[in-house]
């Protein structure tokens, strides 16, 4: 769980590489939301838009959530795609941005 959440995002990218929407079907699809889906899909999106930490996005999705282990694990996964997003654009060579 460490590993995941200590990296440091690069909020720049998240931001201009457009993270947020990019994993919105993958939070769309994800089971531990359960059937109302949109809601958490709006909240998740404005607080990857807002560059919040995993713990603070842990703490307001653990109330909604099954179980303390669920939004644990969702948090991580989520934060997993975050950092991928990154790296794999790095590695095309889309990020950094030039000029």
């Amino acid at each position: 769980r460490e590993g995941g959440c200590a990296y440091v995002v690069e909020w720049d990218a998240v931001a201009r590489l457009n993270v947020s929407e990019k994993l919105r079907p993958w939070v769309i699809e994800n089971e531990i939301l359960g059937a109302e889906v949109e809601p958490y899909a709006a909240l998740i999106h404005r607080r990857i838009d807002a560059r919040v930490d995993p713990g603070g996005l842990l703490e307001e999705l653990r109330p909604l959530l099954s179980s303390e282990e669920a939004a644990e694990r969702f948090v991580l996964q989520l934060w997993r795609s975050i950092i991928f997003e990154i790296l794999r654009a790095r590695a095309q060579g889309r990020w950094p941005l030039a000029g």
